[in-house]
């Protein structure tokens, strides 16, 4: 589905996107002018009836006063009243006369505006003050169970004064409260840069060689996150974990385009639809103007989309695509369409109040650097760019595992599947150089994308009430190895980097890094936060913010890194998953040797790999070990011995020449550690498999 804004023509009749419909602006204020006659009573031919009604409705609305004043109701009323009104007129974003709604959205305010009327017999009861005799009445025993449940003198006190309706007043005038501090509370514009098989690694932060100047920028304004990690590394369903904040057991969106359960059950309670209603409870109506362009890789229902967005525009698969004749890079496009929705985000809300604009959730969701699949070449950057900063006479130093030797290293089920025949024609010595400067290239024209937006942000002054987010959907292989793509639990698949530049960040945090394991499944709850919206029940991550914000504790100002993860409570291991089956265990996943489904448990010293459908585990010494070269069960355990039978009662001689052969091979784990390590790290995999696939907070 894609969705075109008109040229910015002052000539032309401006088409306003709709959800529902596609309105000139014209029709709408005809339409708007109709609703308001309906609403005035439909003009001079029924005025006389009108007068008479009005009159009557006048002279009840007197004997209703008289009987409100009576039972001193009044003044409850009209504070009720007032502070209804004043949520309506604090809604960021409350239609103007341009704007269109369906007829249900109407009604959902009609109904918020004007709430079904209490019994009086109710609101009777709920101010009559309580007898005092009867209140005398209380036993010393009465007495000295409330203390048992307690409560304080204070809020007795508060008690008796609600239950004469005393309290009225401060309650309603801290409603009054709540509404000015909405006003005065502006929640920030975010926009996301959200891009794709994007590795750790291809930073300037990183490798000075990556040409990545603007997101650089951000990590010096912001915080970037090393250890960010996806749990499933695997594009459809990283962008269904984006949209859920959950596991892929739990969103099963574990196929492309499949039509499965949280589409349709839950799909309201995703980020963009909360993103987009706002919070439904509270003073605060903070709904956000939503857009999306570029890669979506999702169902595509026109629902949906139009519960979730205010402008998206889908395109991904292909480096160049057709558009109005002419032929554009795809990166170009994502640039030129979000710097559209920013200038049409202006234009819609620019005669209305500070209070009532909507702020902005932009989603630039690049197709870059994802290579075209089967296709040569694998990557198509822009000519200029390429010559520009990866000219054909410097060479790119291949990664430490991309040999033959790692290959040769690796399980048998993983040597001729699907990751070795991209490698082919991709990361092969012989097209290795070619393809990473395409790649990089590719990187480079993000970041100038990226760069581009933030400039368009800077000129709306609004620069310093947005938040930067950069991040990517899973991570990529360029030969590690003797593999290309993604999807198994090494370390260039799973982590993935995370920049975030937030104006509510304190200046002693930014241009700083945390090592703190992040999750995508965190970017949900994250972006709520953001946006003073409370994440769902289901999302499994929690707020990043956690990390940076110094709001829980007065003493965070001084904390260090390390100390502020342990001061939140932190996760120290999380879980991995790549299974396409519906059973948790992974046996019915159907693409055994093709892409075999795989399970992992991380920590910062270890790391424990389950392969279900051989039943073949793996276990490497991550803070010796970065980059998966050594698998201690194969080194350690296994040259003699099934690992079943391993036992630490070996005698000397035999410990002794496996600790040597392991030294001989790079690693530094005894029998007894590696024994140690493996039986405490398995029974922790359960426990956090079964968590995480439960639907339990991570």
């Amino acid at each position: 589905m894609c969705v075109c804004a008109a040229e910015d023509n002052p000539t032309e009749t401006r088409l306003e996107y709709n959800t529902v419909l596609y309105v000139p602006r014209e029709v709408q204020n005809r339409m708007e002018l109709r609703r308001k006659n309906r609403r005035n009573g439909g003009g001079s031919n029924n005025f006389r009836r009108n007068l008479a009604e009005r009159l009557m409705l006048l002279f009840m609305g007197f004997v209703i006063a008289v009987g409100f004043n009576r039972f001193g109701l009044l003044r409850d009323f009209h504070s009720t009243i007032d502070s209804l009104d004043g949520n309506v007129k604090d809604a960021p974003g409350t239609p103007s006369t341009t704007t269109t709604k369906s007829a249900s959205e109407l009604t959902k305010r009609s109904l918020q505006i004007f709430p079904p009327p209490t019994d009086p017999t109710t609101a009777l009861t709920a101010t009559t003050a309580p007898d005092p005799a009867s209140a005398s009445e209380d036993t010393e025993e009465e007495q000295n169970e409330q203390k048992a449940k307690g409560t304080s003198g204070e809020e007795e006190e508060e008690l008796e004064k609600e239950q004469k309706g005393e309290g009225t007043v401060e309650k309603e005038e801290k409603k009054d409260e709540d509404v000015l501090e909405c006003k005065k509370k502006k929640n920030p514009n975010i926009a996301l840069f959200y891009a794709d098989d994007w590795t750790m690694k291809v930073l300037g932060k990183f490798d000075k060689r990556v040409k990545t100047p603007n997101i650089d920028a951000m990590a010096d304004n912001g915080m970037i996150f090393t250890n960010n990690c996806v749990t499933t590394s695997v594009c459809w369903s990283s962008r269904a974990t984006l949209a859920t904040g959950t596991y892929a057991a739990i969103h099963k969106h574990n196929m492309p385009f499949d039509e499965v359960k949280f589409e349709t059950d839950v799909w309201p309670e995703t980020l963009y639809p909360l993103m987009k209603k706002g919070s439904s409870s509270g003073a605060c109506q903070n709904g956000y103007y939503t857009g999306l362009f570029g890669k979506w890789h999702k169902l595509e229902v026109e629902e949906e989309l139009n519960a979730a967005f205010d402008e998206i525009m889908i395109y991904y698969g292909n480096h160049y695509e057709e558009r109005d004749g002419r032929t554009q890079h795809v990166t170009e496009l994502n640039k030129i369409d979000s710097i559209k929705f920013l200038n049409n985000w202006q234009q819609r809300f620019e005669t209305f109040s500070e209070e009532e604009r909507r702020p902005f959730f932009l989603t630039t969701s690049f197709f870059a650097t994802h290579a075209r699949d089967g296709m040569i070449p694998s990557y198509q950057p822009q000519n200029s760019t390429r010559s520009r900063f990866y000219p054909d006479f410097i060479d790119i130093p291949t990664p430490k595992t991309a040999t033959e030797e790692h290959w040769n290293q690796l399980p048998d089920f993983l040597m001729n599947g699907e990751a070795r025949t991209r490698w082919k024609h991709r990361f092969e010595p012989k097209h290795f150089q070619s393809n990473i400067k395409d790649m990089y290239a590719m990187a480079t024209e993000v970041d100038e994308a990226v760069g581009a937006i933030i400039d368009k942000i800077k000129s709306l002054g609004v620069y310093d009430e947005t938040v930067l987010i950069f991040t990517t959907d899973n991570g990529n292989m360029h030969g590690e190895h003797g593999l290309a793509e993604k999807w198994y639990p090494f370390e260039e698949s799973m982590r993935v980097p995370l920049v975030i530049q937030d104006p509510r960040m304190p200046k002693e945090r930014r241009g700083t890094m945390s090592d703190a394991w992040t999750l995508n499944v965190d970017l949900a709850p994250t972006i709520l936060g953001i946006a003073n919206i409370p994440p769902s029940k289901f999302m499994q991550g929690r707020d990043i913010s956690d990390l940076y914000q110094n709001v829980a504790f007065p003493d965070q100002a001084t904390l260090s890194i390390d100390e502020k993860k342990e001061k939140v409570g932190w996760r120290k291991d999380w879980f991995y998953e790549f299974n396409l089956g519906l059973s948790n265990d992974g046996e019915d996943h159907p693409w055994r040797d093709y892409i075999e489904a795989s399970f992992a448990l991380v920590t910062d010293e270890w790391k424990y790999v389950y392969w279900p459908q051989h039943k073949y585990e793996q276990l490497f010494h991550r803070s010796v070990d970065p980059y998966d070269e050594w698998d201690l069960l194969n080194k350690v355990l296994r040259p003699n011995k099934d690992t079943a039978t391993i036992s630490v009662a070996d005698d000397e001689k035999t410990q002794l020449r496996r600790q040597t052969e392991s030294l001989k091979n790079g690693c530094c784990d005894t029998i007894q550690t590696t024994l140690k390590m493996y039986t405490e790290m398995k029974k922790r995999f359960a426990v956090l498999k079964e968590q995480a696939q439960n639907g339990e907070r991570i």
